[in-house]
């Protein structure tokens, strides 16, 4: 707050800083966060609390909360069809089934109701920023139907043989491929390999909002 205060005094008085805090929630054993009560009830300064996960009522009382609900079906098309559309995808007259079937398996994966896709019981391994990886990287070919690369980048990896069978039925299912592809696909894009492409790959199509670089773990 000794800094904060340092800055504020050598700035104008029509400029106000704001003190910005990510993952919020975490912040939970031993609730060191308690200092921020008489702070956030006579606020000199604005703060930002970013969370994804519901934070004691000590604080929720004392803040305005901005709350984002999960992204629906309706909202994941649109938003893959932006992205599509970034890549000139839009012209393309298969485009919709595409996305079609990139939310259908994403859907599929994370409201499946065994556990395969639940590493050590985490519900929420897989979220949206996954979602927006795999869009990005089959907005730029040329058909959905050539490379599960961005598939197993985004959601294989598992050394679990159920979560690599569960994958295989879905992409099976939804891509109308057959079993003997998948599994080619599956021995042909291992995890190692993966992890080679993600580095090594560039900018693509000369658009600079338009990224395959992504964490692989």
């Amino acid at each position: 707050m000794g800094q904060y205060r340092k800055i504020q005094q050598q700035q104008n008085n029509d400029s106000n800083a704001v003190i910005r805090r990510n993952r919020f929630g975490r912040a939970i054993d031993y609730n060191p966060l308690k200092i921020l009560h008489q702070l956030l009830e006579h606020p000199k300064i604005a703060f930002v609390g970013i969370s994804n996960w519901t934070l004691d009522a000590a604080k929720m009382n004392r803040m305005v909360m901005h709350s984002i609900p999960a992204m629906n079906h309706k909202d994941l098309e649109d938003t893959a069809k932006s992205i599509f559309g970034k890549a000139d995808k839009h012209k393309n007259s298969s485009f919709t089934k595409d996305i079609e079937k990139l939310v259908q398996i994403y859907e599929k994966i994370t409201q499946h109701k065994t556990n395969a896709f639940k590493p050590n019981g985490n519900k929420h391994f897989f979220g949206i920023r996954d979602f927006y990886a795999l869009v990005k990287h089959q907005s730029v070919l040329k058909a959905q139907s050539i490379s599960l690369e961005g598939y197993l980048r985004n959601f294989g990896g598992f050394e679990e043989s159920k979560s690599s069978e569960q994958l295989r039925k879905i992409l099976v299912e939804v891509l109308d491929m057959r079993d003997l592809d998948i599994s080619n696909q599956f021995k042909l894009w291992t995890p190692v390999r993966c992890v080679q492409s993600n580095v090594t790959r560039k900018t693509i199509l000369d658009n600079n909002s338009l990224q395959m670089y992504r964490h692989c773990m």
